[in-house]
């Protein structure tokens, strides 16, 4: 059984680990889906360092943990060593993950999208009745909702297959392509320094 200390050590260390994430969440490369490119990213592979949305996150569960450790950036409580990991949320981010998990990707590859007009017979009949006029009265937000819903029923196929290329097969995968893109100070003791100063 946890002390009232320690419950209040805890809270404090994760309100320090949310302040890191909002902040990683607002460089412009983490505002979109590591995988799909699809803005708002709320979830986060934390020992691959990237993040990415609800449904690139289920894919990424799906390739194990051995290969992905997939989080909720605001509903899960993080611990220092998932904020500072290897391939940390910290030092590597979508911009640097993109050079090393992408660095052999084609020019001409064309990414599929989780929110692109989905093949899915089920998802095409809601977005139709959706756009009825008997219905378009319906407060925007239950449609969102209903189109959610619906676009769990589609399997994302094209996604899958380019995100297990991406990381389990490691189809375009070069290291050397992340040691070229260094940075002079690191971006770990950058929030190493936050976390402190906040503590103080």
């Amino acid at each position: 059984m946890t002390t009232r200390s320690e419950r209040e050590k805890a809270q404090k260390l994760n309100e320090q680990h949310q302040v890191i994430l909002s902040q990683l969440l607002r460089e412009e490369a983490n505002k979109h889906c590591a995988d799909c490119e699809a803005k708002g990213p709320r979830w986060a592979s934390w020992n691959l360092g990237v993040f990415m949305l609800y449904r690139c996150a289920g894919i990424h569960r799906n390739l194990g943990v051995h290969i992905s450790r997939v989080k909720s950036v605001n509903l899960d409580q993080w611990t220092p060593e998932q904020i500072q990991y290897t391939h940390s949320m910290v030092d590597m981010s979508n911009r640097r993950a993109k050079l090393l998990y992408e660095a052999h990707l084609p020019e001409t590859f064309k990414r599929s999208q989780t929110d692109q007009y989905p093949s899915c017979p089920l998802v095409r009949v809601v977005i139709i009745l959706l756009s009825l006029k008997s219905i378009s009265r319906l407060d925007s937000s239950w449609k969102q909702q209903i189109a959610e819903a619906a676009l769990e029923e589609q399997p994302p196929q094209a996604v899958e297959v380019f995100i297990r290329d991406k990381y389990e097969r490691k189809k375009y995968y070069d290291k050397e392509a992340l040691a070229a893109a260094t940075v002079s100070v690191t971006r770990s003791s950058f929030y190493m320094f936050v976390l402190a100063s906040q503590s103080m």
